[in-house]
């Protein structure tokens, strides 16, 4: 039995890396956390925990304290203001625990979390980028691309004040909305954008997934999977490229001058569980490398998948005696599958 800690499981990261630990074949049990008794993970796993906010002086020790507690085996982060956290302290939570931390170097989370770091690791690399510049810089990426660009957080995720502006009027009021920005050329055409995974370790490139798909809000809502040869090809590049430890994720449009990378995650993606159903289980694979030091290639099924939103039940007492006392054992919340 393999003891599992999740974090983050109140969002789409954490909640993917679950499922697909449920659809792996490696006896498990679950711990999840999250910072808030809503949190849904919480209420999902084996046992779930509240934990403080990331950036709250008391997170290291409260994630010390329940690897220990529950004798947790590894841990997958499953949000992003964890990662810089989980990478600074990866050393100390593994000294300390007999916990292995499945994250990259704090180098690479730096990368990952700063579009802007994104876009120089790019063009340092010789490889395909979106032109970008700071605020300072707006006039030379006007004159070189014109008209739509990409106004985004260079820390944000998903869409969240992520604004496509047409001119020059919409430029300055949008510059003022949007905290530490950075300016991109948009890239088109929007129909041709691909989600990509691979999992690596020691400059080995497991497997990689390709998802050609359609997003809304910022997410992938619909999708194809298949093999897409040239896409596979432009991400092992890349991923060979950043040298990352486990898994990550890239984002990237065919443009009239080829595959261009927009975003790296150096994580589990919100599409986690997806890839697992169709045979591609990172979780696995890693937790196979790192705890068993088994390399094995991975492969996948191809196929079509649409997401909807779906509930989880459970009753105002559970979620009064997590607020109360931080922790849920077992607990009886229940999904419904009526669709």
């Amino acid at each position: 039995m393999i003891n599992i800690l999740i974090t983050g499981t109140g969002g789409g990261v954490g909640q993917s890396i679950f499922k697909a630990i449920r659809l792996s074949r490696l006896s498990s049990r679950i711990i999840t956390t999250d910072m808030h008794p809503m949190g849904v993970g919480i209420y999902r796993g084996d046992r779930g925990y509240i934990v403080p906010a990331a950036n709250n002086p008391g997170y290291v020790d409260a994630i010390i304290k329940i690897c220990n507690s529950e004798e947790i085996d590894i841990v997958f982060v499953g949000s992003d203001p964890e990662l810089p956290v989980f990478a600074e302290y990866k050393n100390r939570i593994e000294q300390e625990t007999d916990a292995k931390v499945v994250i990259s170097s704090p180098e690479k989370i730096k990368i990952g979390n700063d579009k802007w770091e994104t876009y120089r690791f790019l063009k340092n690399s010789g490889l395909p980028y979106p032109e970008s510049v700071l605020p300072e810089n707006r006039d030379d990426l006007i004159e070189k691309t014109g008209f739509p660009v990409l106004i985004k957080p260079r820390g944000g995720s998903a869409s969240k004040d992520v604004y496509i502006v047409k001119n020059r009027e919409e430029l300055e009021v949008f510059i003022k909305r949007v905290n530490n920005p950075i300016i991109q050329e948009y890239l088109v055409p929007e129909d041709e954008e691909y989600t990509s995974g691979a999992v690596m370790f020691e400059g080995d490139i497991l497997g990689t997934f390709t998802m050609k798909r359609e997003i809304k809000g910022g997410n992938t809502y619909r999708g194809v999977i298949d093999s897409f040869e040239d896409v596979r090809t432009a991400v092992e590049k890349v991923a060979k490229k950043f040298n990352m430890f486990g898994p990550s994720n890239f984002q990237m449009r065919l443009t009239e001058k080829g595959l261009v990378t927009f975003e790296i995650n150096p994580r589990f993606s919100g599409t986690t569980g997806i890839r697992a159903f169709y045979n591609f289980n990172e979780p696995e694979a890693v937790i196979n490398y790192i705890l068993f030091q088994k390399k094995e290639p991975m492969t996948h099924k191809n196929g079509v998948v649409m997401r909807y939103m779906n509930e989880v039940y459970t009753s105002l007492d559970e979620c009064n005696q997590l607020t109360q006392t931080g922790k849920i054992d077992h607990s009886t919340s229940k999904t419904v599958d009526y669709f």
